[in-house]
Parts: structure tokens; sequence; C-alpha cells
């Protein structure tokens, strides 16, 4: 099984200074807006999923992600998994960095994310509306801020996820919820988990990117190996958002901190964790959620 995906880095720097605990979900909000002024045809329809060209509309691609209502990728629901995270690099009041990965071949589309982030500028940013610039855009190492066509395959990885089950080694990791891990296990977010909630959340997720946007095969029997959480330290950082769609308040959030990740791990463990860090993990990855590093301990 693998996913193609492809990783942009931007950088934004305020004209003024903007006090933002957590600024990525007021990106998103800007990628969104402005990508809808961008790539909306049929803007009279407020509901994507009536509109007969949600099928070629990157709005709706990237924002909606509508299913068939009869699907093999999340069996009774009409929305899949997004196709690309934010994952935040570092901010100051005045400068903003963040990647945006993209999944498959959504990289075509990268062209209309930074355009509706550089269209975004004047507007500006936060409650004050305070204008920003986009000072570099970068991948691979590479300054593409004036590169018009950003769909290049050069700029692909890929991502293998190893099934392998039958091999284990002995490990000791620090991991790091950089940004608030949120996990929903039967409509409830949890406060804790264990090393098998923590690897099931992780497998759900690259699975479904696999089977959304890369290449999948007759899935394996797999298991999760004897491992355990040790001196986890987590605090719950809660976060709102006014979503103007629902017309209310929505609830985001979740657990930061860190832990120890000690025992046997498998091959395709370690692949899981290898796409938690490239991808991010648990709910609301789209808003700069789920950040993770692993580190391993000496």
């Amino acid at each position: 099984m693998e996913l193609y995906y492809t990783k942009v880095d931007f950088y934004l720097e305020t004209e003024h200074k903007l006090n933002l605990s957590f600024p990525w979900i007021t990106i998103r909000s800007i990628l969104g807006k402005e990508l809808r002024k961008l790539a909306c045809i049929n803007p009279a329809i407020k509901d994507c999923e009536t509109c007969i060209y949600n099928a070629s509309c990157v709005y709706a691609n990237f924002f909606e992600t509508i299913l068939p209502k009869e699907n093999d990728v999340v069996p009774g629901r009409i929305r899949g998994a997004h196709p690309y995270s934010i994952i935040p690099i570092s901010h100051t009041d005045r400068q903003f960095a963040f990647s945006i990965v993209v999944f498959g071949n959504n990289n075509q589309y990268l062209s209309y994310i930074a355009t509706a982030l550089m269209n975004g500028q004047k507007p500006g940013i936060g409650k004050n509306r305070i204008p920003y610039k986009v000072t570099e855009i970068t991948c691979n190492n590479t300054d593409i801020l004036n590169i018009e066509d950003l769909s290049n395959n050069s700029f692909q990885n890929l991502y293998v996820l190893n099934e392998d089950c039958e091999k284990s080694e002995e490990v000791n990791y620090h991991i790091t919820l950089c940004t608030p891990l949120k996990i929903v296990q039967q409509g409830k977010q949890l406060s804790e988990f264990d090393s098998q909630i923590f690897f099931k959340t992780i497998n759900r997720r690259i699975r479904q990117l696999i089977s959304m946007y890369g290449t999948e095969n007759e899935e394996k029997p797999y298991t999760f190996g004897e491992s355990q959480i040790v001196n986890s330290l987590f605090t719950v950082i809660k976060l709102d958002k006014w979503s103007s769609k629902q017309n209310q308040v929505e609830k985001l959030g979740g657990l930061t901190g860190s832990f120890e990740l000690t025992g046997n791990l498998s091959p395709f463990e370690k692949s899981l964790l290898q796409a938690g860090v490239l991808f991010s993990i648990g709910k609301n990855t789209t808003h700069g959620l789920g950040k993770i590093e692993v580190k391993s301990i000496k």
C-alpha cells in the first residue's frame, strides 16, 4: 500500500503584530474563503452537496470531500478524509510558517492553494484584518514562490505502508504531541489513551487516505504488538472555532504533552509512526491539529 504526497512550506509575515495563540485555524479559514472565491462558479448555492459542479470543483474537493452515498471508504458516510493536512512549523506575533501536505494527484491543485493564500494578503488575517505577505514558498528545499505551475510530479514523495507484522524490535521512543491530538471514540473525546488506541488511530487514518488517494492492495492481516505508554504528561487544550456553515461554535482542541512508547514494535507499527509524523493524526488535521514528533531514546 502506498501514497504519493507533496509537502509545500509557506512563510507569512504580517504588517503589524497579531496575537493568535493558535493561528492555524485562522489560516485554514483564509484558505477556505479565498479558495471558494477563486474556484466556485455557482456561488448562489450554499450547499456544495447539491451543486452539479461539485465533482470538478477544487473548493468542494478540499473542504467538503463529498463521497457517494454508497462507498467502500467510509460506509454510511458521505464525507471522506480531506485531501490535505495543515502542519504547523512555527509562529511568532508577526511570522507564521506551516506546511500544507496534499495527497495523491491533488498536487495538481497546488497552484490554486498558493493563489488563494496570495489573494488573502490584502484582506488580511485575524479580527482586525491585518494584511500579510507570503514571503516564501518552498518544496523539497526548493524555492517555488515564482513558479506558476506547482503540479510538477517531481515535487512528490512516496510513503509506503510496511505491513510486516512478523518481526519485532524492542524500542523506546519519546513522542511529543506538538499540537492538540483529538481522538474520539463512541462520540466521546478521550482525555487519555493507551498504545493500542494510539496505533489504531493512525492505522485508521492512513488506510482511509490510501483508499481515497493512494494505491491499495488486498489488506493483509495485522496485529499490534506488546508496547505500552509510560511517563505520559498530557494537558487538555480547548479551542473554539466559529463555523459559518453550521452557524455555531465548533469545539476543537485535544491533548498536548508527551509520553514514552516502550516495548516491541513491528515494521508495521514503525511505519504507522512514520505516517503520523508525515501527515498528523486524529481529528481536525486540516486545522493544524495532531502534529507529532517521534525521537528514539538511547
